[in-house]
């Protein structure tokens, strides 16, 4: 393969601000890049749109036949890449000119990198930085520290190695909470695969509107948004069940989970200061529940423990913190 860099689209109602997104993909300083846009239900003006960039054949336009929604539209063009690397570029963010260059040069760097990102600088109704530091180690190591300090899906908007999704099976986890968060379980997939690095400039920048999927996520009720965290702590612990471990190293990924779903440090997406011991039994019954209910992840099978163990030693460990 060559160092041909994909870019993914997925469009969706992007009419506003999708012509700036593309500018700054045609800005970009290193060339040898596709684009590829997924037009996710018929949308005639998006269509026209993504249309008239078809004269650059770096450009190609797909329209799914139905919607399918936002993460199945990623890992259809994920699906699409065929060079060495692929980046999803969000229909309304925009991209530094240096940003394929730059991400590229410390990706020929790190052979070992599933992924290399920058920081992300916000604009429009929400104005921060984001910074994630490098998650380096053995798999083991890597996936614990994506328990304990990762949510923002700062890595997901990097250069990402195609080896690493084809691997991995793109690495797209879906939940029935509106898949929420599911980019930070994206990455965790791939730190399972290799080192996520850590690019310290800002290459990015993410635009904040109404219309934004993580900006509904915040307009939820405690109690959705309890269910929304059940589902993805559920989902970030089937990602663990596939990494090879011994039998203790297992039970420290089962408590290094549970410390996320009861208190975690890596967002305050719950009020965990307000939240008494029954709650946080309750956070871990519905986890268990919903584990099995699912039947995606056997547990007493990966930690060698009958269920009523599990859920007793769980609830002491979350009462000793």
């Amino acid at each position: 393969m060559s160092e041909l860099v994909t870019i993914g689209v997925p469009v969706f109602h992007g009419a506003e601000f999708l012509d700036e997104t593309v500018e700054s993909i045609l800005a970009q300083t290193h060339s040898d890049w596709e684009c590829i846009f997924s037009v996710d239900g018929p949308d005639p003006v998006c269509e026209e749109l993504c249309g008239k960039y078809l004269v650059d054949p770096r450009f190609r336009l797909s329209v799914q036949p139905q919607r399918v929604g936002w993460l199945q539209n990623i890992g259809w063009l994920q699906q699409q890449a065929k060079g060495e690397f692929w980046c999803y570029q969000q229909q309304d963010d925009l991209l530094d000119p240096m940003y394929i260059e730059v991400l590229l040069g410390h990706a020929r760097a790190w052979p070992g990198a599933a992924v290399v990102y920058c920081d992300i600088e916000t604009f429009g109704n929400r104005e921060m930085r984001f910074v994630r530091p490098s998650v380096v180690g053995s798999p083991i190591g890597r996936f614990l520290s994506i328990l304990t300090d990762q949510f923002a899906g700062v890595a997901f908007r990097g250069l990402t190695r195609v080896t690493a999704l084809r691997d991995t099976g793109g690495g797209i986890v879906e939940n029935d909470v509106e898949n929420f968060a599911a980019e930070t379980v994206w990455i965790g997939t791939m730190a399972t695969w290799g080192e996520l690095i850590h690019v310290p400039e800002t290459l990015y920048r993410k635009r904040y509107h109404d219309r934004n999927v993580h900006s509904l996520w915040m307009e939820w009720e405690i109690e959705e948004r309890s269910v929304a965290w059940v589902a993805h702590c559920h989902d970030l612990l089937e990602v663990a069940t596939r990494i090879s471990a011994h039998q203790s190293e297992r039970w420290m990924l089962w408590f290094a989970t549970l410390i996320r779903l009861t208190s975690s440090r890596a967002t305050p997406y719950l009020p965990w200061s307000e939240f008494t011991p029954s709650d946080r039994i309750a956070l871990i019954d519905a986890l268990l529940a919903r584990a099995h209910d699912l039947q995606r992840i056997e547990l007493p099978t990966w930690l060698s423990a009958a269920s009523d163990e599990i859920r007793d030693r769980s609830i002491v460990f979350a009462s000793e913190r």
